[in-house]
């Protein structure tokens, strides 16, 4: 990898971070970040970040990078049209420091005169940095999704219940259930796509199992939330820092501490937060709105998906290894499958957990 030098790699994120999103959803206005105006960079409507790459359409190799890049023709005002490569990432902190990273391995490697071999020489480079920032953003999403649930159980339950609710929550550790609520297990899976879409990462994600206290699960809830990474810190909206400052109100002192430990390391992470809940990471401190909440019953015979009694019979198969997406319906069985918003769902899962 070319080393990358601090001085550029500042001014492109310092650039970055102050375009401004274009009010019109078709037009642009591009920032040229060398003399010879072959890359740029522009922020859309709806403040995510695009890289222009001018000229003729890349060839690539990678399928991550295939995906992020478009080719299109743009009607400029000084040059008439002109051609170029696009790559769209999202809105937020580590999306522009994402950008600042790829556009430092083009300009080092000479895309100004010769674009084709300066992309091929930093795709790999390209491929890591899209992998790193998607993975970050994933994980930071699914910790949004789960401290949402986490504050309206809280909110939703007795005061006794309170510890109960507090250490059925797993998915900070990895483990196989996000929420265990007595013999029910609940598996939450946010995404950003507008639709129930997600990946099952293994059987016992959509299988009764085991419960965290030994005994055998009486039931599986999928709880698919649906959320609005919103572009700039301080808009109205929910930030994971204040659902961390929520839960805390609701947490006994003596273990305010191993609660925080629980958010800073969720899934692996190592994320700045004091015991008061204030975050030092920016993504902890964006914005997002709730877009739907969807709680499916996958003991229902209506929900179509693979089962691990599919491929039992293929003796060939490493069945733990099997991974697999769904797409979930918005409805299975009439209100009952699934329970939709947080407001109902949070009550009913209390009352299976009681029963």
């Amino acid at each position: 990898m070319t080393p990358v030098r601090d001085s550029t790699y500042e001014e492109l994120r310092n650039a970055i971070r102050s375009v401004e999103p274009d009010g019109d959803a078709n037009s642009r206005s591009v920032r040229w970040l060398e003399a010879s105006r072959s890359l740029a960079i522009a922020r859309d409507h709806q403040g995510r970040i695009e890289l222009f790459l001018l000229g003729e359409e890349l060839a690539t190799e990678s399928l991550r990078v295939r995906e992020h890049l478009v080719f299109d023709r743009w009607n400029s005002r000084e040059d008439g049209v002109v051609l170029a490569n696009r790559i769209v990432l999202s809105s937020g902190d580590e999306y522009d420091a994402a950008a600042a990273l790829i556009c430092v391995e083009l300009l080092d490697r000479g895309f100004a005169d010769d674009q084709q071999g300066a992309f091929t020489s930093a795709e790999p480079v390209i491929e890591m940095v899209l992998a790193e920032v998607q993975s970050a953003s994933e994980l930071v999403t699914g910790l949004a999704g789960e401290l949402q649930t986490l504050v309206n159980l809280l909110d939703a339950a007795d005061s006794a219940e309170t510890d109960t609710i507090l250490d059925g929550w797993h998915g900070w550790d990895r483990s196989t259930r996000d929420f265990q609520l007595g013999p029910v297990g609940v598996e939450v899976k946010t995404t950003t796509t507008g639709a129930s879409i997600h990946s099952i990462e293994g059987w016992q994600q959509i299988e009764c199992g085991i419960a965290a206290d030994g005994q055998v699960e009486t039931s599986l809830r999928l709880l698919s939330m649906g959320i609005r990474w919103l572009p700039h810190e301080g808009e109205l909206g929910l930030t994971i820092e204040t659902l961390v400052q929520r839960v805390l109100d609701y947490v006994q002192p003596q273990h305010r501490g191993e609660f925080i430990d629980r958010v800073r390391g969720f899934a692996g992470a190592s994320f700045e937060i004091e015991l008061d809940g204030r975050c030092g990471d920016p993504a902890l401190r964006r914005p997002f709105m709730p877009v739907f909440e969807r709680l499916y019953d996958f003991g229902d015979e209506r929900i179509r998906v693979l089962r691990s009694e599919d491929l039992a019979h293929l003796s060939h198969v490493q069945i733990d290894s099997v991974r697999f997406a769904v797409q979930l319906p918005e409805k299975v069985r009439g209100d009952v499958n699934p329970v939709s918003n947080l407001d109902a769902i949070a009550p009913f899962l209390l009352a299976l957990m009681r029963e």
